[in-house]
This record gives structure tokens, C-alpha cells and sequence, in this order.
């Protein structure tokens, strides 16, 4: 009979430990390949292991592994050290398993994940892991992980284990129980169901579908995939799965709601937030369920943007979170470590900082002194959670991989504002542009897309333009102010500041690409940035159209200018896609954009309608020119019935009867003279 080792022996008794806990935990190798792989082999082999996962051998997507339970999972840093991946695939270790992370000595110096998602050029560019450091330093320190060197000793971290030993529920918890009630009391509005995973969340949903079931009440059952219901279906049974109706989320919205069904959403958060809304306004009961803290990072945004938008709306909206684990029992070292090294906390623990004193100051609004600084990756690592936690409240999605590259890519640079050593606001930029002769032409001719250049790509894939792929320049990736800061001009501040910069560093300009709300569009343009192109689709998960824009620096206005001609040449060719839209959102786009120049045979047709009788239909084109011209004084003026006459009218092309009629006029004399009066006041102020 075979005697296990001294090492192996720790190894056993520590994971047995593990399982009564209904803990998980970490074992962190180090060691050259064959090493590495060699002891892996001979751990499977003496814990007599037959359900394992090796990231090396993952054939399918992520997605696919999340209903699954695995003893083990085996991340090497030769296969590269994913944040995401770790993020997902730790929560498919049973109790009593381990993740087990392999390192080659080299790891510090990058690794395959990290040189995949740099920039074209990057390939020689000295590069130190501070994420991959971050990494190795957390595992050493945290309890009940284990750390084994080749040709050294191993260490096992102290593990204070619980009084009593864990097993799993035999029936629902409180917190599941009190959901499952409030679902069936609920007659009508929306119940939103949110937890990390682990939390039961899928198992109290199918509970909440069998019992409405047999209510005899109907179920449509949405979800991303199939394959994500999976412990859906399990606590449902199979009679009940022969009585609901499945619909992938594009079907559903297009398909009409059965009388007094229950419509009932699994990771919503995976979905676009308009499909959402349209969803719900079909269905006089929703269920929503998400998990909020998944490698897909879009649970987080789900949780700010669109739960705060129910909260605010009418209809009956009520949130029950689920924060008791039932995979695993509380305190898991392996889950507290994830959440704590991947940042998937919902807030930092502190708020003071303290600042290198080389920052500049800076004047606020307020009159306030402000100071401003670069971070280097080095300060940044030392506590990256404040500035992580606030760059993703900017964003509908921010997902663990994205700390990696904020921590390791040479090629993003972070600034900080702060005032009395409290952080009041952050931007990341992205070092773009700067392409050689070839590669610029292979971009426009749509044959090579660089990673890392996504202005200089759009631009010369979507505008043909060749030269500016050339020039060098930065690109805002996010731009975040703190909650309590906002609307204090402290982001126009921190934009003033970048500016500077760049002129400093003669950058040709900045541009960003950003969610074009209406009150997104209106930061940018305040700050004088001119839109360039307009998106064809909406962005999946926010559901908003993507704007990019630019400032120029030390590139040449008119360059700039033409640029953004082309691009509101290229919106108008194409405004009837966005009709759906209000026509204070399309405004809003239009005005940022430099629109072509009228002749003077157009702008005397123009004020010839607005100050004396000229014919609407012989006037109409120059009107609609004037106004694209005069576009920031339209948006200023907020009169939302002006904007969706002018929309019905120059946009739509609606006849002047029925546009009277639907907006309230006696009739098209009455809506002619109100227009002249209305576009002489715009145009003249304009002047």
C-alpha cells in the first residue's frame, strides 16, 4: 500500500480539513515546467482526484463551465495568468478542493495573457507584472493557502476552522424562503433578484417558476443561453420544464406576452439594459435575477445604472439581495481571496490617500486648491482598490482582467485628482496612434486591426484616412468622478489638466469613445470635443451608440473639422436607423458635430423663411443646414417641442398637416408661424 509523503500527507490532511469546513483554498507552486507539471500529476494521483479542470485544456467558452463542479482547477502562468478565468472558475471548486496556481520564475516579467492584449508593437517593450505580483503576494498571505518552491519546503498558512462542521442545506434558507414568498405575493411590477454566485440564486428562481407553475400561471423564461439554466432546471423538475416557455432575449422581445404570464429573466445583467426595459413593459410581473459579482463584469454596472432606473420609476420595484453562500460555507478562504485580490469588493475600505507631493495644483471651480498627479504602476499597486472601484463606476461593465491591464500594460496611464488627500476623481488614457506607412493603409483597406489603436483604427478603417493613423495621440478610456463630486466641474478640471499635458508632450490630440447619452454628449462637447463618428449599433450591454471624439492638440483644427464633416455627412446618409430615438438624444449628437458650410444663397433662404415669407418647401434644405449649424443654441434652449418638430419635419420628412395636428397646432398656418418665429429667435442669437 502506498505511503504518502510527509508533503503529500499535509497536503491530504489539509484539504480533509477544508471539506469539513466547506472551505476551498489556494496551492501556489513555483518551479520550472517539468517540475511544475510533474507534481501537479502526482498531487491529482495522491488525492486520488477524478474531476479536474486544467485552463490548458479549456476547449469552449467560459460561460460553459460555470454550471459545473470541479476538486481542482490548475491555472500555469504558461498558459497566462487570466484574471477573468480565475474570477470564473473558482467558483466551480467544491469544498475540500483547490486552485491550484503554477508559476514559472519568469512570471513577474508578464505572461501570455497580458503580451495578447497589448498593442501591435509592444512585442519588445520591457514589461514588470504588478498584477502577477499582486498575485503571488496575496496567496502568501492569506489564510489556509499553501505555497510550495521547488527544492524547497512548503508552507501551509494557519486556518482557524469553525466550531462545527459543514453540510449542505436540506432545505431553504431564510433569505431564500423570504424571496420565494415575496415573488408569489408580488401581483404586479418588478422583483429583482441579486448575489454573488454561490448564493442559491438559480435554485430559489426555479423554486419561484415551480410554484407559480402550479398556480397555473404562465412562465416565459428568459435567459442569455441554455446552458446557464442548467440548476434552473434542476430544482424546476421535469414536469414543470415541459409547462414554461424558453426564449432567448431577441425572440422575446419581438414575440407577444401571453395573458398574465410571469416573465422571468436569469442573468439579466448579461443583457442590454433597452431590452430590459422593453421586456418589462410587456409583462405586468418581472423577475429579474442576476449575479452581481461575475468574471463578465457587467453585474456591477447592472446594479448601478439599471436597478437605480427601476428604483426611480413608477412601477413597483423591489431589490432582495442573497448573501448567505450555499456552495460553500461562510468565510471561504478562496472566495475572500478572489474578492480580495481581483477587487470584486463593492467598496474600498478606505478613502483617504496619501499623494506623492511632486502633484500639481490646481485651481477648482470652487476656488479650491486641487492637486493632480501621474500614478506610476508601482504606487498604483500598492493599493489599486480606491482607484479601480472609481473607474468602474464610469462603466456599465468592468471586468477583473481589466485591473491586469490597469496595473501591468505600459501603454495606460492613469491620473489622479484629489483634494486634502481624498480622491476626487480619476482618467485613464490609452498611448495610441503613431502607426508606420503600411500598417495605416492595411487598416483602411480593412485588413489588419491593431490591438491597442482603436482611434486611429475607426478612423482609418470607417473614414479612409490614412495620416491620421500616423499621428500620435491619446485616447480616453474612462474618466470617473466620485458620487459626491459630481456635477462640481472637477472632471472639465481634470480634462483642462490633460490638455496641458498633452501639449506639454506634444501629442497631436485626445480623443474618447463613450456611451452617447444625452448627458454624456453634453460633458464632451462642453469640453470642446468634436464628434467624429457615430456607431451603427448600439453597444450591447448599456444599449447606448458609441461616439467618438477628439480634441486637437497639436494636430491642425481644420484636420479635425473635416473629420467631423465627414462624419455628420455620414450620420445624415444614415439618420433613418436612429429614428426610433428621441429627437433630443439625435440633437444632441448633431451639435457636436462640425456640420458642413451654407452658401450664401442657402443662408439668404434660411433667414428668409425665419424673419420674412419665404416657402417653407423652397427653403426647407437651408433651413435644416442653419439649423445643424446652430445646434448647441437648439440643445441649450432645452424646448424639447421644438426639437421633435424640427426631428418630424427635417428628419423624418413628415408633412407640415401632420405634424401640426400631432403637436397641437390649429393647423399648418398656425405651426408656419410659430416656426419663423421660433428659428428667428435661434438663428439670431446664434450670430
Amino acid at each position: 500500500m502506498y505511503q504518502p509523503n510527509l508533503i503529500e500527507q499535509t497536503l491530504i490532511d489539509h484539504c480533509q480539513q477544508l471539506k469539513q469546513a466547506g472551505w476551498r483554498s489556494i496551492l501556489l507552486l513555483e518551479g520550472d515546467a517539468q517540475w511544475r507539471q510533474a507534481w501537479v500529476a502526482k498531487l491529482i494521483q495522491t488525492m486520488q482526484w477524478s474531476n479536474g479542470l486544467h485552463t490548458a485544456e479549456l476547449t469552449q467558452h467560459l460561460q460553459k463551465y460555470l454550471g459545473q463542479e470541479f476538486q481542482f482547477v490548475h491555472i500555469d502562468s504558461q498558459d497566462g495568468l487570466s484574471a477573468d478565468k480565475i474570477a470564473a472558475l473558482s467558483g466551480t471548486i467544491i469544498p475540500g478542493g483547490l486552485l491550484i496556481i503554477s508559476l514559472d520564475e519568469r512570471v513577474l516579467a508578464g505572461d501570455s495573457a497580458l503580451r495578447q492584449a497589448l498593442p501591435w508593437h509592444a512585442q519588445d517593450v520591457s514589461i514588470y507584472s504588478y498584477f502577477n505580483q499582486r498575485l503571488i503576494k496575496t496567496i502568501k498571505q492569506s489564510a489556509g493557502n499553501i505555497y510550495y518552491r521547488q527544492n524547497s519546503s512548503l508552507t501551509c498558512n494557519a486556518l482557524p476552522l469553525p466550531e462545527s462542521g459543514f453540510s449542505y442545506p436540506t432545505s431553504w434558507t431564510k433569505a431564500q424562503n423570504q424571496l420565494i414568498e415575496q415573488s408569489l405575493i408580488l401581483s404586479q411590477g418588478v422583483l429583482t433578484i441579486t448575489a454573488d454566485r454561490g448564493r442559491g440564486k438559480s435554485a430559489a428562481l426555479g423554486e419561484i417558476a415551480r410554484r407559480h407553475l402550479n398556480r397555473h400561471q404562465a412562465i416565459v423564461l428568459v435567459a442569455p443561453a441554455k446552458r446557464c439554466l442548467t440548476i434552473f432546471y434542476q430544482w424546476l423538475g421535469e414536469r414543470c420544464q415541459q409547462l414554461l416557455t424558453f426564449l432567448p432575449p431577441d425572440l422575446a422581445v419581438v414575440t407577444e406576452a401571453p395573458e398574465d404570464a410571469v416573465l422571468i429573466v436569469d442573468e439579466a445583467a448579461a443583457m442590454p439594459a433597452p431590452l430590459l426595459k422593453q421586456l418589462i413593459k410587456k409583462y405586468h410581473k418581472a423577475i429579474l435575477a442576476t449575479t452581481v459579482q461575475g468574471y463578465e463584469g457587467s453585474g456591477r454596472g447592472f446594479a448601478k445604472h439599471f436597478l437605480t432606473e427601476l428604483d426611480e420609476a413608477k412601477a413597483p420595484h423591489l431589490n432582495i439581495q442573497l448573501d448567505q453562500p450555499i456552495r460553500w460555507a461562510i468565510h471561504d478562504p478562496l472566495e475572500h481571496w478572489v474578492q480580495d485580490t481581483l477587487l470584486m469588493q463593492k467598496k474600498p475600505n478606505k478613502q483617504a490617500l496619501s499623494i506623492a507631493a511632486t502633484g500639481d495644483c490646481v485651481t477648482g471651480p470652487d476656488e479650491q486648491c486641487y492637486q493632480i498627479a501621474w500614478l506610476d504602476k508601482k504606487q498604483l499597486a500598492k493599493d489599486p482598490h480606491p482607484y479601480f472601484y472609481l473607474l468602474s463606476q464610469a462603466h456599465y461593465r468592468t471586468k477583473p482582467e481589466d485591473l491586469k491591464y490597469l496595473l501591468d500594460s505600459p501603454f495606460l496611464k492613469l491620473a489622479a485628482l484629489y483634494q486634502n488627500q481624498h480622491l476626487c476623481a480619476v482618467c485613464l488614457i490609452s498611448l495610441e496612434g503613431g502607426l508606420p506607412e503600411e500598417l495605416a493603409l492595411a487598416c483602411s483597406q480593412g485588413t489588419r486591426r491593431p490591438n491597442g489603436h482603436l482611434t486611429s483604427q475607426i478612423i482609418a478603417a470607417q473614414m479612409g484616412d490614412i495620416e491620421f493613423a500616423k499621428l500620435k495621440g491619446w485616447r480616453i478610456v474612462r474618466i470617473a468622478v466620485a458620487n459626491a463630486r459630481q456635477n462640481s466641474g472637477l472632471g472639465s478640471l481634470l480634462l483642462n489638466w490633460l490638455t496641458t499635458q498633452a501639449k506639454q508632450q506634444q501629442v497631436a490630440y485626445i480623443s474618447a469613445s463613450y456611451s452617447a447619452s444625452i448627458g454624456v454628449c453634453h460633458f464632451w462637447l462642453k469640453n470642446q470635443f468634436i464628434n467624429i463618428r457615430l456607431s451603427h449599433t448600439a453597444e450591447h450591454h448599456s444599449g447606448f451608440y458609441s461616439l467618438l471624439s477628439i480634441k486637437a492638440i497639436e494636430m491642425a483644427p481644420a484636420h479635425v473639422n473635416q473629420l467631423s464633416i465627414q462624419g455628420m455627412t455620414h450620420l445624415l446618409y444614415q439618420i433613418s436607423d436612429y429614428q426610433q430615438l428621441s429627437a433630443e438624444q439625435i440633437w444632441h449628437w448633431l451639435a457636436g458635430f462640425i456640420s458642413p458650410p451654407l452658401s450664401a444663397n442657402e443662408i439668404n433662404l434660411a433667414n428668409g423663411f425665419s424673419q420674412y415669407a419665404t416657402n417653407w418647401q423652397a427653403a426647407k434644405l437651408s433651413i435644416f443646414k442653419q439649423c445643424l449649424e446652430h445646434a448647441k443654441t437648439l440643445i441649450k434652449h432645452q424646448d424639447k417641442q421644438m426639437l421633435a418638430v424640427l426631428t418630424a419635419l427635417l428628419i423624418k420628412h413628415k408633412p407640415l398637416p401632420e405634424v401640426a395636428k400631432t403637436h397641437g397646432f390649429a393647423g399648418q398656418k398656425a405651426l408656419i408661424k410659430w416656426l419663423r418665429a421660433r428659428l428667428k429667435e435661434i438663428f439670431t442669437e446664434s450670430r
